[in-house]
């Protein structure tokens, strides 16, 4: 259905959109948007073509830059939460469930809480301050996302719930929601260096985690 509404001219796809909700009587869009095969629709063809209501919501601005879908997707991307969750007006967050992790965790560093997660623009390789959510409750946390270089390469998203030994099961779902960026990724040389910055990291996210 998609790959059929991608190819629409700007005139099928609004009697399309007519077809499937007969009843309608306004759209809401975005100051910029554009419709129809190659984004041929403007504004005013959609004005035109529609009988209802348009209404148009105009540009917002933080900063000097647009609040945009495409911009937060960007922030995100570049790891700058900070900004990302100013657009947003919250903490970005994303959920999983849990997995059996190499267990390293526990045996060399610290516990953490693995996570399968799907369908999410997520942040960049790195590590992050974050509040993470088992059941009802929420904790301050550190999480990881991305490839484990200095162990098996593999990619993965786990979490570390600061200052608290919390129970957890195989399949749980679990919600992270992202507060600031702590560092990137890198790979290290020992689990003694790596066990090292592990203890900066949380140390950082404590810091950061103190105000919220």
């Amino acid at each position: 259905m998609l790959s059929k509404i991608k190819e629409m001219t700007p005139e099928e796809f609004v009697s399309f959109v007519g077809e499937i909700f007969p009843d309608l009587k306004r759209i809401v869009v975005g100051y910029d948007f554009a419709f129809g095969k190659n984004r041929a629709g403007s504004l005013n063809d959609l004005k035109r073509l529609f009988d209802g209501e348009v209404f148009v919501v105009p540009e917002v601005k933080m900063g000097g830059i647009s609040i945009h879908s495409r911009v937060i997707d960007r922030l995100l991307r570049d790891g700058n939460l900070i900004m990302a969750n100013k657009m947003l007006g919250r903490n970005y967050q994303i959920d999983g469930f849990q997995i059996k992790g190499q267990g390293l965790g526990s045996r060399e560093f610290v516990p953490t809480i693995n996570l399968k997660i799907k369908n999410y623009t997520l942040p960049r390789d790195g590590v992050y301050a974050t509040f993470t959510r088992v059941g009802e409750e929420r904790f301050k946390s550190i999480t990881f996302l991305g490839h484990r270089s200095t162990t098996d390469g593999s990619f993965a998203v786990e979490t570390h719930i600061l200052d608290r030994a919390i129970k957890s099961e195989d399949n749980q779902r679990l919600f992270v929601e992202f507060v600031s960026d702590i560092r990137t990724n890198r790979k290290f040389e020992s689990f003694g260096e790596l066990k090292a910055q592990i203890d900066l990291d949380i140390k950082r996210a404590k810091e950061i985690m103190g105000e919220k």
